[in-house]
């Protein structure tokens, strides 16, 4: 993705964002509030081929780590000191060093389902861009508890780099058959970049919040998100073998949960420390396969999947509302 689609991204969701600030900041019973923030992720992505349209035997699974990637970022909350109207906008980049492995396993004999072909190579995050955008209601049945309704929009973009390491392939009998793999296989080695690969998520989903003041010095937040709502864009370039595949899925399972722990809330300016899990699974769709001038469709073959712990630090600083 280039810089200039980030940018307009980034200017439509703040534009998005401000809309209701801006038509509600005249009420002094609403808050808004600015955090810096500083984290890592700690989990992976899944490439997925299939080996049958409308089955989940794998033909090939790439397996991209996070671990870490480390992010920075700014969030923004407007909200009610009591019952209202909730709107909040999160950015993170994830900043460019290496994130562990990628491991990439095929199972390519006609015959059976036997690992025929494996490979590992360092791992680099190239970029990465994550945006959320929610919008809903907060009411407090009482002084110290919060329920917050709100649907959100999320987009995730990563991108990576597969170099050097090393494969170790079975040998070929004939045509989709193979001997069996074993570790004991000699390993070959690669110079280079090997394999470029990069997503981009849109997820839309409801969520629920709870915010519970413990006492004076410390405020507990959680949230839960479940959507069957995911698309994803994905394109891969073998550059060894001079070949780019883009995939379209859609639909699966994602959800998301976590808490922040807020110290001094009472204050304008407080820390927090906050821990959450992200997961999208079973998404699928279709593959377009470009090597040189030919092109060809797989339909139903591709899949893709993300997993993380995300923790972060932050500072809430309140902009408007202050005490």
């Amino acid at each position: 993705m280039t810089i200039i689609k980030k940018t307009v991204i980034l200017v439509i969701l703040i534009i998005l964002f401000l809309i209701p600030v801006w038509a509600k900041a005249e009420s002094g019973n609403y808050t808004f509030s600015l955090s810096p923030i500083l984290g890592i992720q700690y989990g992976h992505a899944d490439e997925i081929v299939y080996k049958y349209s409308g089955k989940d035997q794998y033909l090939s699974h790439l397996f991209w780590e996070l671990k870490p990637l480390v992010y920075t970022g700014i969030e923004a909350e407007f909200g009610p000191r009591k019952n209202g109207f909730i709107t909040a906008l999160s950015l993170k980049y994830g900043l460019p060093f290496k994130t562990g492995i990628m491991e990439n396993r095929d199972w390519d004999d006609s015959r059976n389902e036997n690992l025929t072909h494996y490979s590992v190579h360092d791992s680099y995050s190239q970029s990465a861009f994550l945006a959320d955008l929610s919008v809903g209601y907060s009411w407090s049945p009482k002084e110290s508890l919060a329920i917050g309704l709100y649907g959100e929009f999320s987009y995730l973009f990563f991108s990576w780099s597969a170099k050097y390491g090393y494969s170790q392939y079975a040998k070929q009998i004939s045509p989709r058959q193979y001997e069996p793999w074993d570790e004991s296989l000699p390993k070959i080695p690669f110079s280079g970049s090997v394999i470029n690969y990069y997503q981009n998520w849109f997820i839309f989903s409801p969520g629920l919040s709870l915010n519970l003041k413990l006492n004076r010095n410390f405020l507990l937040e959680g949230y839960f998100n479940y959507s069957p709502l995911i698309f994803c864009i994905a394109r891969d370039d073998h550059l060894l073998r001079k070949i780019t595949f883009h995939d379209n899925t859609s639909f699966g399972h994602h959800l998301r949960g976590g808490a922040s722990l807020f110290f001094l809330p009472e204050n304008d300016n407080c820390f927090f420390i906050s821990l959450s899990y992200q997961y999208i699974s079973g998404s699928r769709g279709d593959t377009r396969e470009e090597e040189g001038n030919m092109v060809s469709y797989n339909y139903g073959s591709a899949g893709a999947g993300y997993a993380a712990f995300d923790l972060g630090l932050g500072v809430k600083m309140r902009i408007y509302g202050r005490q």
